[in-house]
Parts: structure tokens; C-alpha cells; sequence
């Protein structure tokens, strides 16, 4: 009846994270959502308020399930990385609750940011160290978190040059992964030649000892090829270090510049 008033009742039951997620997203439907609760609509009004209603619940549970899906994803790196118990799993969740709340930064960007991090390290204690650091250089730099824990995670395997690409200096010598790599080719074809001695000479000949000597010397060289790489690999400690010595405290800054406006 035209003179009529409806009353539309909601209750909202169950976890309501994801409401208040997609919230800014939102908001317009939100606005129409909170006439309705007070039972103020009648007619097209109503009608208007329920396509509202469904377009922001539909937001909500596409948030979720998107929520839910970037949590199982970085679970399972943790747990194939660095083989985290559950309960680590959940500290690493609340930690990043903790830091999305400190820094604005949302969810989305830093689970995705700490799996490279896990994927550098193969620990998370040492991951959620670097994460803080990782969030500085973002700041300071204006580089996404992303990118730059892409590039620390390589650094820490020996290229530093993916920092460096980014405009991002740090004191460390660049391994020499190409003597390294001479130096492998050098024992395989080493040891074929021993091999090949062996067969056509037998073991016990001056070819086979010729050959022998030859590959102990390779494996030395190869083994002194090693140690020089390994010197001159980031570990996360120096990394953090270095790093902080032009970013440290940028992304506290940058969230209390944030605050204040």
C-alpha cells in the first residue's frame, strides 16, 4: 500500500572481519544499509536500499574468500620454506595484523612480502626481522614492498645486483659467480677424463694418476671457487645492517606523517 512503512531487520552473524574490510569499498552501500536497519524505507526506496544490500554483501564475501586465499597460500610457503608449525603460522598471522594496524600497509601486500622473505632466509624468525627492515626502504625509497623483498630475497642468495638495479646500495662484494661456474665445468670434465683413463688404461696406469691429479687439482679449485662466493653472500644480519644504515625508522615516520594529516 502506498502509505505503508516496511521494516527491514539485519543481523549479522559470525566472524564480521571481512565486513569491515570492504567497507571503503563499500560505503555507499553501507550508508543505505544503516537507513534500512533504522526501518525507514518504503516503496523504490526499498528496492534501491536491498540492490545496495547485495552488492555490499557481495563485496564482503569476495574480500573473504580472497582473504582466506592469500592466508593458505602463505601458510604453505611457511611450511614447505621453513618448515613453521602451525602455531608459527598463527604467530605470523597476528604479526601481520599487528604491522597492517601500525603501518597501514595492507594484508594483501605484506603476506605476499613475507613469503619472499621466508623464501631468502628458510626462516621465519629471520623473515619477520627483515620484514621491518623491508618496510623502511619501501618507505624511504618509494619502491612497493613487493619489489623490494623480491630483491632483498635474491640478495641474500649472492645478487645484489637486484638492489642495486633498484637504485638501493649496499657495501658487499659482488660474488664471482662466474669463476664458480668455470671452475664446476672444469671438475665434470675432469673427472670424465679420469673416468675415461680408467677405462681404456685401467686404474693403475700413469694415464689414470695423471688424470687423478688433475681432478684433485680441479676440486681444489673448485672448492677455493665456493669459499670466495659464500664470503661475499649477504646473510640477513648484515643485510638488515646495511639497510638501516639509509632507511632505518622510514616507515614509522612515513605512518606518523599519515596519522597526523
Amino acid at each position: 500500500m502506498a502509505g505503508d512503512t516496511r521494516t527491514l531487520t539485519i543481523k549479522w552473524l559470525g566472524d564480521t572481519s571481512s565486513v569491515e574490510k570492504s567497507a571503503k569499498s563499500a560505503s555507499g552501500a553501507l550508508g543505505k544499509v544503516g537507513t534500512i536497519a533504522a526501518g525507514a524505507f518504503t516503496g523504490t526506496a526499498m528496492l534501491q536500499g536491498a540492490e545496495q544490500l547485495v552488492g555490499f554483501l557481495g563485496d564482503s564475501t569476495k574480500a573473504a574468500i580472497e582473504d582466506e586465499a592469500s592466508q593458505r597460500t602463505l601458510a604453505k610457503t611457511l611450511e614447505n620454506t621453513a618448515h613453521a608449525t602451525h602455531g608459527q603460522v598463527d604467530a605470523v598471522e597476528k604479526y601481520i595484523s599487528r604491522t597492517q594496524a601500525a603501518t597501514g600497509v595492507t594484508d594483501d601486500e605484506l603476506r605476499p612480502a613475507f613469503a619472499n622473505l621466508v623464501r631468502g632466509t628458510h626462516d621465519v624468525n629471520k623473515a619477520q626481522g627483515l620484514m621491518q627492515t623491508a618496510l623502511d626502504v619501501s618507505a624511504g625509497s618509494g619502491k612497493d614492498l613487493g619489489t623490494v623483498t623480491m630483491a632483498m630475497s635474491k640478495a641474500l642468495n649472492g645478487n645484489v645486483g637486484a638492489l642495486a638495479r633498484l637504485g638501493i646500495k649496499v657495501k658487499q662484494t659482488v660474488p664471482d659467480t662466474k669463476a664458480l661456474a668455470a671452475a664446476q665445468r672444469n671438475v665434470m670434465h675432469a673427472q670424465a677424463a679420469y673416468n675415461e683413463a680408467v677405462k681404456k688404461y685401467g686404474p693403475n696406469s700413469s694415464q689414470a694418476a695423471t688424470a687423478m691429479s688433475k681432478l684433485a687439482d680441479s676440486n681444489a679449485k673448485l672448492k677455493d671457487a665456493q669459499t670466495k662466493v659464500k664470503k661475499t653472500t649477504l646473510d640477513a644480519t648484515t643485510l638488515m645492517r646495511e639497510l638501516n644504515k639509509t632507511y632505518g625508522g622510514q616507515a614509522a615516520a612515513a605512518a606518523n606523517t599519515s596519522a597526523a594529516r
